[in-house]
């Protein structure tokens, strides 16, 4: 249980890390406490569709529906945190690493 639970906040460390070396070089003003909370605050989609995940789990087209949603829906919203009015058109060169990373917290969720 220690080793996972240091393996996960490794990966949110260092997942913050690069969405915020990211976001700076975009041109946004974001501190790195402000990428470490918005990434972990955004994972709320994920743990909203965890006991929907318990439910239809049996439903492998649903299940997949339902997760790519969450995974959307949490990289979208932690996106659209971090990126100033001014910078809007680059939100999706953002969207992208946020959504590979809730992808892996949730492939290590899912085991998959």
């Amino acid at each position: 249980f220690p080793k996972v639970v240091s393996w996960i906040i490794t990966i949110w460390i260092f997942g913050s890390l690069t969405i915020f070396l990211l976001a700076r070089v975009l041109g946004g003003e974001v501190a790195y406490g402000q990428v470490l909370g918005v990434i972990g605050y955004s994972l709320l989609p994920l743990i909203v569709i965890a006991p929907v995940l318990l439910v239809v789990g049996s439903f492998e087209v649903v299940s997949t529906l339902i997760k790519l949603f969450g995974v959307f829906w949490a990289a979208y919203s932690a996106a659209s945190l971090l990126v100033g009015e001014e910078f809007k058109t680059k939100k999706p060169l953002l969207i992208y690493p946020i959504f590979l990373l809730y992808i892996y917290f949730l492939s290590l969720y899912t085991g998959v």
